[in-house]
């Protein structure tokens, strides 16, 4: 994590693990967690940051799955980015086709995807994903993986992936801004 400048920290007692690191002036916080599906629980890595937000953009990309492929034959909203091995492998949803697309033009956003494990990527407007909502002028920027994730080469290359996130919503100049002083709990 130096290349981040990252350090451990006491994050909560759910958590695995939990790092802490800048990007520009953002707080990025990488933590792991687990969550109950019925009669099992599954673990995941999560990177999140809470961001100023003067837009009212809002998207979710993640792989698609056998359900998911159903879903799109059934005519489920699927946003095509233009990109043939992405849209074969993932489903974006969101709130506006023409700044989704301008965002997934970002062949290095689309690239740290595809080479993610099973990434689900949120822009919204939740501190948790089924919790409470953020307050107002403030989105959550969201990527969590299945499974425990300790392995130093793959956590770096998600924080370059969650870097180039942020990077790329900056550059959609929609009032996202880095200077912010909410932190995530």
């Amino acid at each position: 994590m130096d290349k981040f400048g990252g350090e451990f920290i006491e994050f909560d007692r759910w958590s695995d693990f939990a790092l802490k690191f800048k990007h520009k002036t953002w707080s990025v916080y990488i933590d792991s967690y687990s969550r109950s599906h019925g009669q099992h629980t599954a673990s995941y890595t999560r990177i999140r940051t809470l961001i100023k937000d003067q837009s009212s953009l809002r998207f979710r990309a993640y792989l698609e799955s056998l359900g998911g492929t159903i879903r799109k034959k059934m005519g489920m909203q699927d946003i095509r980015v233009g990109d043939a091995r992405f849209d074969k492998q993932f489903i974006v949803k969101g709130n506006n086709k023409k700044l989704i697309r301008e965002f997934f033009t970002s062949d290095e956003i689309k690239k740290g995807l595809l080479n993610y494990p099973q990434p689900d990527l949120w822009l919204h407007d939740r501190m948790y994903l089924h919790g409470d909502k953020c307050p107002e002028g403030i989105a959550q920027v969201y990527l969590e993986a299945h499974g425990i994730d300790r392995d130093s080469i793959n956590l770096l290359k998600c924080c370059e992936l969650f870097c180039a996130v942020l990077d790329g919503l900056e550059k959609l100049n929609l009032g996202f801004e880095d200077e912010h002083e909410f932190e995530i709990d």
